[in-house]
């Protein structure tokens, strides 16, 4: 049982962090700074490798250096939903060009797809652990404190060989999904994964927010292991999984949150008491410069209430940081910090008010939406007959 936990730690990218000889690995607290991206501007260009072992890993070297290609463009494209700090310095994320070429010390960041060399071999016995026990890890080897920059690798366990993965029930080919038809394949599973370990790098930490059966965060802690299992039954529940990825920044600002159980006042105040619907939940979406407000009914499933547009009044309430950057006394990249700790991108908690457009009847109300973007914690009110309702 112990043993079993253990695994299922080391396939979430490990919590708690392992450090050796100035390695750390995943993030955590061993080292302040080990949750740091290794990116940061004036830094300008990041020299990425693949190294793989064809026969074992389950794909080609040229579907790897694809797939790889994605992750990284992925992350590249979230940052630019990412919201900055107004008041704090702007540490943007991501805006390096990524160059893909052979290892060497040059070389800022390996891919290492079920191949090790033998100081990273030695680093996983120094810790008494075996790299067949993970899913996949990111393992940071040099850090400047003066630059905050880093150098390092992600390895990726391979579907056969000597160092094929030895978790419990978990697909026999993860990677080239051998055994799923062909219009299911698409090394899905792995991008998804690479996708994951990226977002370590670049500072984001395990996503512990509540979580959706089918609305999964690509951060959240335990998905490498979910993207694996073999069970019938979960494959096809997960079957999203394989097939799409959400956004992280995008996915994240555009959904201000669900109101579950909304009382018959709040039915009244957006006109859906006229349909007789049973209406068990309100979502709010931003589309485009308005705010789709959305009903889920069992029976019927979503219906597109209507839009509210945002007045003037509107205002951004607050700030959360989803990366934060340590600094050492010796940095060199922020002269003027003042603060042992700089806000990076985040997400912004929404006090929105506007007037509400029932779709089908055109009917106008006064409302607004109180959004924690972290929690998806959503409160809605308005005016409804003179007086002031909310939930």
């Amino acid at each position: 049982m112990v043993k079993n936990a253990i695994f299922v730690i080391a396939t979430l990218l490990l919590l708690c962090p392992y450090a050796h000889g100035g390695w750390v690995s995943g993030g955590g607290e061993i080292a302040m700074d080990s949750h740091n991206p290794w990116f940061l501007l004036p830094m300008k260009t990041v020299r990425y490798c693949i190294q793989i072992d064809e026969q074992n890993f389950g794909l080609t070297l040229s579907e790897a250096k694809r797939v790889t290609a994605q992750a990284i463009d992925y992350w590249k494209n979230e940052f630019v939903y990412a919201q900055m700090p107004t008041d704090h310095q702007q540490i943007p994320i991501a805006r390096q060009d990524f160059i893909y070429g052979p290892c060497d010390v040059n070389t800022d960041l390996r891919f290492q797809l079920g191949y090790l060399l033998t100081d990273q071999e030695q680093f996983f016995k120094s810790q008494s652990l075996r790299p067949q026990d993970f899913v996949g890890i990111a393992i940071r080897t040099k850090y400047d404190k003066a630059l905050l920059k880093a150098k390092g690798f992600i390895y990726i366990s391979p579907e056969s060989g000597p160092l094929r993965m030895r978790l419990r029930n978990i697909l026999r080919y993860p990677w080239s999904l051998r055994d799923f038809p062909s219009d299911q394949r698409g090394h899905g599973l792995l991008h998804k994964i690479l996708v994951h370990e990226l977002g370590h790098i670049f500072g984001l930490e395990h996503w512990m927010g509540p979580r959706h059966r089918k609305k999964y965060n690509i951060m959240d802690a335990g998905l490498p292991l979910r993207l694996v299992k073999s069970s019938p039954l979960e494959r096809l529940e997960d079957a999203h999984l394989i097939e799409t990825i959400p956004g992280f920044f995008s996915y994240l600002g555009s959904e201000l949150g669900e109101l579950k159980n909304p009382s018959e006042e709040l039915l009244s105040l957006f006109g859906i008491d006229e349909f007789d619907l049973p209406i068990e939940s309100i979502e709010v979406r931003k589309f485009q410069n308005q705010y789709q407000v959305i009903g889920r009914s069992k029976d019927h499933g979503k219906l597109v209430m209507g839009i509210m547009e945002e007045d003037k009044t509107s205002e951004k309430k607050g700030f959360l940081p989803v990366i934060k950057i340590k600094l050492n006394p010796e940095q060199l990249i922020f002269p003027g910090a003042t603060k042992d700790t700089l806000l990076g991108p985040g997400l912004q908690f929404l006090n929105i008010s506007g007037v509400f457009i029932n779709t089908f009847s055109n009917r106008r109300s006064h409302v607004y939406f109180n959004s924690n973007p972290l929690l998806k914690q959503l409160h809605i009110g308005g005016i409804l007959h003179g007086s002031l309702i909310s939930q």
